[in-house]
């Protein structure tokens, strides 16, 4: 992939990012009935937000699957992980079915729902030299079944 078509997917990335930050923010910000917003609260305490280290979620245009990293104290060992939204609350996060050995982090799930973009520093297939520690962007897309690719 040439330098410019990686630039273009980065930019392509955080302008998704951008706009669906002022999405979720606008639409799972409840309103008091004097229309100021409600205090911030966990997000499904003890399941999904433990004591261990949760990051970056992401969520289905539905809002029914959270995506987002899970790491070890000192922000290392990254898995990415889904919990779903059943009948008014979280399952316990499983596994992503695309997910490494490596550090795979940062899902952001794309407006539409049918790609799914994050940061890891898995090797670069075919590559001559891997920049070893560097994390790069990849994505995965579903399948009309639902499924990831890998």
């Amino acid at each position: 992939m040439s330098n410019d078509v990686e630039i273009g997917m980065v930019l392509m990335l955080a302008l998704a990012l951008a706009i669906q930050n002022a999405a979720l923010s606008s639409d799972l910000m409840a309103q008091g009935e004097s229309g100021i917003p409600s205090p911030l609260e966990l997000v499904a305490e003890g399941v999904v937000s433990t004591d261990g280290g949760e990051a970056f979620p992401s969520s289905t245009p539905g809002g029914n699957r959270l995506y987002f990293a899970t790491h070890q104290r000192g922000w290392t060992g990254f898995h990415i992980v889904v919990s779903h939204l059943v009948e008014g609350k979280w399952t316990a996060p499983s596994s992503a079915t695309f997910n490494s050995s490596y550090n795979d982090r940062a899902p952001f799930v794309s407006p539409d729902g049918s790609m799914l973009f994050f940061s890891s520093d898995r090797p670069l297939p075919d590559a001559v030299s891997n920049r070893a520690g560097s994390f790069n962007v990849w994505f995965v897309t579903r399948s009309s079944s639902g499924d990831w690719s890998d």
